[in-house]
């Protein structure tokens, strides 16, 4: 039937697929190590949405790691310093969903 080509595409199924390749690129090709502060589950959701060209409506924000961290990690406060200190700057879960939420109120998405 044209009219169900036509629809296909107009929807833009070939660019999703292309997309959806690239998307598939960037997790096979990322080799980045864990982090839970400069690469953790957040960051490798926003790396890759944006590698694709998708803008995530969320920033790194700045978060305060707990005064007995090093006793909750098992690490060496001069570690704990040489690694930017007890305020870290970076993406999470939290300010993540939080972020998306109130993209969402502005636009009208509820």
């Amino acid at each position: 039937n044209i009219n169900i080509l036509w629809n296909i595409k107009n929807c833009g199924i070939k660019e999703k697929i292309k997309q959806a390749d690239e998307l598939l690129e960037f997790v096979n090709n990322y080799n980045e190590k864990y982090n839970m502060i400069s690469n953790n589950c957040t960051t490798f959701a926003v790396k890759a949405l944006e590698s694709i060209g998708i803008d995530v409506p969320t920033i790194k924000h700045t978060w305060t790691l707990p005064n007995d961290i090093d006793e909750i990690v098992g690490v060496d406060k001069w570690l704990i310093f040489l690694l930017g200190g007890y305020k870290i700057k970076g993406y999470s879960p939290g300010d993540a969903a939080m972020d998306i939420k109130e993209f969402k109120n502005k636009c009208g998405m509820d």
